[in-house]
């Protein structure tokens, strides 16, 4: 109670928090602070973050890392002693690119509301649309290992015979993350020009997806569902609750009867091996995931991510346009963006 009473106080306060004293043409730095978002932080079985909380906080942590960069870059190449020559330009560019794609990929990977982060709180939010808990394990409170936990054997089994939309729906809701944040990006760099746009995250999250679906299609996946188990833990609560999300989802998409307790036993462990390699598909279930690793090309189909982020027209109309898809517990989406 003194939780709640806590959340209807705070969304009384200002939600979004903006950079100041910046050009308005074009800014370094924008941060959006999410404290309240209702009625998601009352309905979920854990109070906060909820799905659009875990884009916007991960999003601002990008917006700092970015700016940071920028920031880093200016001060290495750009000195009051030395000319600014067009060498140094070009150095300057090579730097803030290389340092953004490297912190895309690996920065990512830290315990705190970035990548990894946001996609395992995108799985637990449609899980806890379930009534499902779940913890987050790429948050420094928790461990870090990129997991969502907590979650048991027999809980599975109950969601795929009683709400087997929610079940697929939670395993394609990690790479929609990386979807939704690509589409918050360049929708966001267009409207609102910054001094360094985030074209390399932008190349990364389009790549993490298609090569998600490329891991996932391939016999890597059977060899990780036999390395695996010796360095998870024989208790099933604390392993993963999908093991490869992919894979797992069209598995229990084309095996709708079949119960989850089904799957393969856990070696020298409790419970189930919760992972599906790709030769566990049928021959259909293979082909529609080929299918779908093709179809993931369509999200490179986006200028931002080389370099353009604006397409001028005339002196009073510029546009973008770009493609996304994204994997459903019903199949698939596909779409066109026009900002304009």
């Amino acid at each position: 109670m003194k939780k709640k009473c806590f959340f209807l106080i705070i969304s009384l306060c200002a939600i979004s928090l903006y950079s100041f004293a910046q050009d308005t043409t074009k800014y370094k730095l924008r941060l959006s602070l999410p404290l309240v978002d209702l009625p998601k932080n009352y309905s979920l079985p854990y109070y906060t973050p909820s799905m659009q909380q875990s884009l916007e906080l991960s999003n601002d942590f990008y917006e700092l890392s970015i700016w940071g960069i920028d920031a880093l870059g200016d001060k290495i190449f750009i000195q009051k002693s030395k000319e600014y020559t067009k060498g140094r330009k070009i150095g300057n560019a090579i730097f803030k690119y290389a340092a953004s794609l490297a912190f895309s990929k690996y920065g990512s990977e830290l315990p705190i509301p970035l990548g990894v982060w946001g996609h395992e709180e995108f799985h637990r939010s449609v899980l806890g649309t379930g009534n499902i808990s779940s913890k987050n394990g790429n948050w420094i409170f928790n461990r870090w290992d990129g997991t969502v936990y907590g979650i048991s054997d027999e809980t599975l089994t109950q969601v795929k015979s009683e709400n087997l939309d929610n079940l697929l729906y939670s395993y394609v809701a990690g790479v929609q993350y990386e979807i939704a944040l690509n589409q918050k990006t360049t929708i966001n760099d267009f409207y609102k020009r910054r001094t360094y746009p985030k074209n390399a995250l932008l190349l990364y999250n389009a790549y993490y997806v298609y090569n998600y679906f490329s891991f996932s299609t391939s016999a890597i996946s059977d060899s990780v569902k036999v390395l695996a188990p010796p360095h998870e833990s024989k208790i099933p609560t604390e392993r993963d609750y999908a093991g490869a999300d992919l894979t797992a989802w069209v598995y229990d998409m084309f095996n709708p009867s079949e119960p989850y307790n089904a799957r393969d036993p856990f070696p020298g462990g409790d419970g189930v091996n919760r992972r599906i390699g790709y030769s566990d598909l049928t021959s259909e279930a293979q082909s529609f995931l080929e299918k779908q690793k093709n179809l993931s090309l369509l999200n490179f189909i986006n200028p931002a991510i080389f370099f353009v982020n604006r397409i001028k027209v005339n002196n009073n109309f510029s546009l973008n346009l770009f493609t996304q898809y994204s994997p459903t517990h019903f199949g698939n989406d596909m779409a066109v963006f026009i900002p304009a």
